[in-house]
């Protein structure tokens, strides 16, 4: 579940001492998401939960798609699958396939050495050293000149990439990108990072145009450095602001 296979977990519980363990326990493990307590169980009554756990999985247009109830032998399973679906890792055929109890071709053994990979510069660049990060993965695909990387991986080599103000390279890895993953939800958002880097302010700004706040919060940061890049640091700062309060107001 990457911060940006657009997956996020929101636990609701109904016990303050139940729910700062659960609390702890999930920023520990750095998925994305929230921890909500419901004491008096009305703010999530219109989804009719009759047994606990119930997990209800949404895609990315807040549309139900799973819905898993009573932890029995195949919950984590189920609501795993789900969330694959949702992401758009998998498509409702192979959903529906391996919902059924059908299998699904392993992972490539060196693909999944490039994840491993992946994920270790990840936790470098959040740990301050993006340089590193940039280092280790772009090792790791030479390494692996005959394994195709699939969406996480282009992502976060853009990203990296871009942090470490390496601009010809980031574009290089677009260009793949978006003749391999043309309908990727994070496109957009690497298309304006790009075109950011290199001070095309009005292509940046086509690429987010439309994109709400509320569902991608990330279109925020972006139209933040945009106006700073156009010298309008108050209304950049303003549009910040605006945004945290919001997150202040609905983090209870």
């Amino acid at each position: 579940m990457s911060s940006k296979a657009a997956v996020a977990i929101v636990v609701i519980g109904f016990e303050d001492s139940d729910m700062a363990e659960a609390s702890k326990a999930f920023k520990k493990s750095g998925l994305p998401g929230a921890v909500v307590l419901d004491v008096d169980r009305s703010a999530f009554g219109s989804f009719q939960v009759k047994a606990y756990p119930t997990a209800h999985v949404f895609d990315r247009t807040h549309q139900e798609i799973a819905v898993s109830r009573g932890y029995g032998p195949h919950f984590v399973f189920r609501v795993h699958l789900a969330a694959r679906y949702g992401a758009g890792q998998i498509d409702q055929q192979q959903y529906e396939k391996l919902l059924a109890g059908g299998t699904e071709n392993r992972l490539d053994p060196e693909l999944v050495k490039l994840h491993r990979k992946a994920g270790l510069a990840r936790k470098l660049a959040l740990g301050g050293k993006p340089d590193q990060g940039l280092a280790l993965l772009e090792q790791a695909l030479a390494d692996a000149p005959d394994v195709a990387p699939d969406a996480m991986v282009f992502e976060l080599a853009i990203r990296l990439n871009l942090l470490n103000a390496q601009q010809a390279r980031a574009s290089e890895l677009l260009a793949a990108f978006k003749v391999h993953f043309p309908d990727s939800p994070a496109l957009p958002f690497m298309e304006c990072r790009t075109a950011l880097g290199a001070g095309d302010l009005e292509r940046a700004s086509a690429a987010i145009k439309g994109k709400r706040a509320r569902l991608e919060p990330e279109a925020v940061l972006l139209r933040g450095l945009i106006l700073e890049a156009q010298e309008r640091c108050q209304e950049a700062a303003d549009l910040y602001r605006e945004e945290l309060e919001k997150q202040a107001l609905t983090a209870e």
